[in-house]
């Protein structure tokens, strides 16, 4: 991420090594990557999930299944 330099990072918490909450917390905690937005796409649904990612920095939290108007509505109001 600090090499790519994205605009906008979109996650899923179920990633196959490793908890995408402890990414969130990792690129929202180290100074390079801090600024990137983070848009969270998750079928974890459950208030305690909410409030991990609300706790992990993540600017925004969508629930799968989604509309993908929504996905773009969330990234173009990050960017603006």
């Amino acid at each position: 991420v600090e090499t790519m330099k994205p605009d906008l990072i979109l996650l899923d918490i179920m990633l196959p090594e490793v908890d995408g909450f402890q990414v969130c917390r990792q690129l929202k905690s180290n100074e390079a990557t801090r600024h990137i937005p983070i848009i969270i796409l998750t079928a974890k649904k459950s208030k305690e999930d909410l409030i991990i990612g609300e706790q992990s920095g993540a600017d925004m939290y969508i629930t799968k299944p989604y509309k993908t108007s929504m996905v773009i509505e969330a990234i173009q109001r990050l960017l603006s």
